[in-house]
């Protein structure tokens, strides 16, 4: 056998041993009869090393990039690419999708078939009930092949996102209060129990969190731009208006734009997609958010929430994006193709291109402050009256 390029980072290696792991998964030998069933496996590339430190230096330097310029500058080589798709044929494999731009190939074939061509051992795991056919040791291609390849994904479909979902009740009470000031400014009769209202202090406002960052006094607000959220289900609209009304944001629903990806019903609202979208539209106000929906399909698995930002509404073409350089989305064996999303710049690009660097940097600092936010969903939507 030649030389051969092992993707090490694209499975968790498991023991050599099977039976029960460190880590609670349950692994056993494969049955024959399931030799025979198909995996479709995503093959990432790689642009050039020197284009990517070039992309990477204007990005941080806030530039924005046209799409044209995207694909002919900042693509993967094309021979590479066609000779990986020659080969997957030539070993069995068929081309289930080639991405537009370049950066993937999607590729089925039986168990029994990849585990010859990638050089897997292939097993049987359990993991929380769930029985799935994964590999056990990390895969490789030959080296004349694997020249742009960066990785080989849904080889282990077992490995799934999951929701933490934890509440804290503000400390002391601090501002458990619900406002009680009716959209016009009157003061509800309703009778409300007091709470203190200490300032800086869990649960957090939007405005307390601009100005940690000395982002308060900024004069932008995202006005003309968007805002992409991926996720697995829509936000709350009842919960939202209430953390706009609470946080005194000119804020209305009209702005926010909700895109079912394949259609089916979606989850329930479990409030991390109600959380990115208050926040996202309380640091910027002005901006429209637009809410990728998309219903994963297999047992336990879920759309890891990815934010994108679009610099000006003009530079959309179509539903285009670009997270990074590539972007696949794996939920078991659902995977998301993002290829086609394309974003031209960096988040920091949703800010005013006229503010200095340390402006932007600050008020893009803000923005991620959220996640440190002890129990948002409740916290910071209860400003007092």
């Amino acid at each position: 056998m030649g030389d051969r390029k092992v993707f090490s980072d694209s499975v968790t290696p498991l023991p050599d041993q099977l039976g029960l792991t460190p880590h609670g998964l349950m692994v056993n030998s494969i049955e024959p009869q399931r030799r025979n069933e198909t995996m479709t496996l995503l093959f990432s590339m790689s642009i050039p090393a020197d284009a990517g430190n070039d992309l990477e230096a204007r990005v941080a330097r806030g530039e924005v990039i046209g799409l044209d310029e995207l694909r002919q500058k900042y693509a993967t080589n094309p021979e590479d690419l066609q000779a990986l798709v020659a080969w997957l044929k030539n070993q069995g494999f068929e081309i289930v999708k080639e991405s537009s731009d370049g950066t993937g190939v999607y590729a089925k074939a039986t168990v029994d078939q990849i585990e010859q061509s990638l050089g897997v051992k292939m097993v049987r795991v359990t993991k929380d009930g769930l029985t799935y056919t994964a590999a056990q040791n990390a895969p490789s291609l030959p080296a004349e092949v694997a020249q742009s390849v960066h990785a080989i994904i849904g080889l282990q479909p077992f490995r799934q996102a999951h929701k933490h979902n934890r509440q804290r009740l503000p400390k002391g009470g601090n501002r458990a209060s619900l406002n009680t000031k009716s959209t016009k400014g009157a003061v509800s009769t309703a009778t409300v129990a007091p709470s203190p209202n200490i300032a800086n202090a869990p649960p957090y406002l939007v405005q307390e969190i601009l100005k940690s960052y000395n982002a308060d006094g900024l004069s932008v607000i995202g006005k003309g731009q968007k805002i992409a959220i991926l996720i697995d289900t829509f936000p709350n609209d009842a919960d939202l208006t209430a953390f706009w009304q609470r946080n005194n944001l000119p804020i209305s629903l009209s702005q926010i734009e909700k895109i079912p990806v394949n259609g089916g019903q979606l989850p329930a609202p479990e409030g991390e997609e109600t959380l990115d979208t208050e926040w996202a539209s309380g640091i910027a106000p002005g901006v429209t958010i637009r809410i990728y929906a998309y219903k994963t399909t297999r047992p336990g698995s879920r759309v890891v929430p990815v934010k994108l930002f679009w610099t000006r509404e003009d530079d959309m073409r179509g539903d285009h994006i670009r997270v990074n350089r590539h972007a696949a989305v794996n939920c078991a064996n659902d995977t998301i193709d993002f290829h086609r999303l394309l974003l031209t710049n960096s988040s920091r690009s949703v800010l005013n291109p006229e503010l200095s660097q340390a402006q932007q940097t600050r008020q893009a600092k803000a923005a991620h402050r959220r996640d440190e936010v002890a129990d948002p969903r409740l916290a910071n939507r209860h400003a007092l009256q």
